[in-house]
């Protein structure tokens, strides 16, 4: 396995910014991968899960733009796709929302066994809370890769 370098937390987390949260995909994505280079084995499958998290995204964007684009649609039947493209991406929604936190929630429990800590309640749920606020998880988690990193 190659030797993974640290990545700055901050510049990351600024792109996130800029990209409106798009580059918090591609920021997990290089979190998986320096996990399976931390542990020395695959602890994630990083093909399916960069498919599963684009195609989620994917999704959900094209159903936006299609009620954005249909918005005001005054026939009936419109109105009653147009109520079953918003359930549609709601659902959508949440799925990436669970899906991410899921994947966020792996990535900090085999960070903390590959350091040796055990892991609480607590410090899960405040790892969820962080990634609710902005992706905050992220940056908290690189952290902690680079502290990892820099070990070996």
């Amino acid at each position: 396995m190659t030797p993974r370098h640290t990545h700055s937390a901050f510049l990351y987390y600024m792109a996130i910014i800029i990209s409106s949260g798009l580059f918090s995909f591609a920021w997990l994505i290089s979190l998986m991968q320096d996990v399976n280079a931390i542990c020395g084995k695959q602890q994630f499958n990083i093909t399916r899960n960069a498919i599963t998290i684009w195609t989620l995204l994917i999704v959900q964007v094209v159903s936006i733009f299609y009620l954005i684009i249909h918005l005001g649609d005054p026939t009936p039947s419109g109105q009653e796709f147009h109520l079953f493209i918003s359930s549609f991406t709601i659902i959508t929604n949440l799925s990436l929302v669970f899906y991410i936190i899921v994947v966020i929630v792996r990535i900090y429990r085999d960070i903390l066994m590959a350091s040796g800590t055990p892991s609480h309640t607590k410090d899960i749920l405040k790892i969820i809370l962080l990634t609710f606020l902005m992706y905050l998880s992220l940056p908290y988690l690189q952290n902690k890769v680079n502290l990892l990193l820099e070990k070996r």
